[in-house]
């Protein structure tokens, strides 16, 4: 099989990215993969210990075989993670053609390569298939799959191929204006119980910078699609500490899977039922939900989880 690269992205948390290299590197793939780890750098007000978590992210970096081959890629200036996440993926797609992407506070399965490469595999060529998720929300299985179709994006763990990427519009006020063109802003914002609309607004009003709903709205403005596990493989461990971390493990999950992805969908469109149960689970948590995009503090981390 011709395992795809990983790029992971870092800035300043060495202890993050120690658990999600770590992690990483317990999946067996790591020794015949690439590794690209992209590091920010600090910005012209950055302080002392600032400066200095972020050196110790560079030799973290390069202190140990983490991968077959590994490429740390540093910043000179501080790029921000949108600019740093667009310029990363689109470099190393259009060299491989494909490429799994992680940041520095996620934390993936012993399996997750496994299932992502499998993946990459299966549906390289099928054009309705723009990306594959490691994540899923924390909902029953009532569907007797271990994937399943859905027309959303992630970036909570993901992967996609150059022609898939090469759909990605950064322009937050076009899309805007396509998705209202065509009236779809309800499913847009899965009947309306995720303001997905409203972030675009945000970027495009410069109160946020988010690649990731872009990519959402670029994948569906294209009409396709993103295969899902059944159960996360990844977790994500930035939220401990914060005063929004409960909340956000009962909407977002905080465990991964420990095993093997066996099954992977032969029918290529979207499982109504599925985007039901998620509609139900953003609905049951919507008060979280609109209470947690609206806390300044921590809107960035939220957003960058949950498209």
């Amino acid at each position: 099989m011709n395992l795809a690269p990983v790029i992971v992205f870092a800035y300043n948390r060495p202890h993050y990215l120690e658990e999600t290299l770590l992690a990483l590197k317990c999946n067996k793939e790591t020794k015949e993969s690439d590794l690209f780890i992209y590091c920010d750098g600090p910005k012209i007000t950055a302080d002392e210990n600032t400066l200095a978590l972020i050196k110790q992210v560079r030799q973290l970096a390069h202190q140990i075989s983490w991968a077959k081959n590994v490429y740390v890629v540093e910043a000179e200036g501080n790029k921000g993670l949108s600019r740093s996440v667009i310029t990363g993926v689109t470099e190393v797609v259009n060299k491989y053609g494909r490429v799994i992407v992680l940041e520095d506070d996620l934390v993936v399965g012993p399996h997750f390569l496994q299932y992502m490469n499998d993946a990459l595999e299966k549906y390289d060529g099928e054009t309705e298939v723009a990306s594959i998720s490691g994540h899923n929300f924390p909902i029953s299985n009532e569907f007797n799959k271990e994937t399943l179709f859905l027309r959303s994006a992630t970036t909570w763990g993901w992967a996609t191929w150059k022609g898939s990427w090469d759909l990605f519009n950064p322009d937050a006020e076009e899309l805007m204006n396509l998705i209202n063109e065509q009236g779809l802003v309800y499913e847009f914002d899965f009947n309306g119980t995720y303001p997905f609309y409203s972030l675009l607004k945000k970027v495009k009003n410069g109160k946020i910078s988010s690649w990731g709903v872009c990519w959402y709205a670029s994948i569906f403005l294209n009409k396709k699609l993103t295969l899902f596990p059944f159960v996360s493989m990844v977790k994500n461990i930035g939220m401990v500490g914060t005063n929004i971390n409960s909340d956000s493990t009962r909407f977002l999950g905080d465990s991964y899977y420990n095993g093997t992805i066996a099954e992977f969908e032969h029918v290529i469109k979207e499982n109504p039922a599925f985007r039901a149960a998620l509609i139900a689970h953003f609905k049951a948590n919507k008060g979280k939900v609109f209470t947690l995009v609206n806390l300044k503090k921590v809107f960035s981390k939220l957003i960058k989880k949950t498209i």
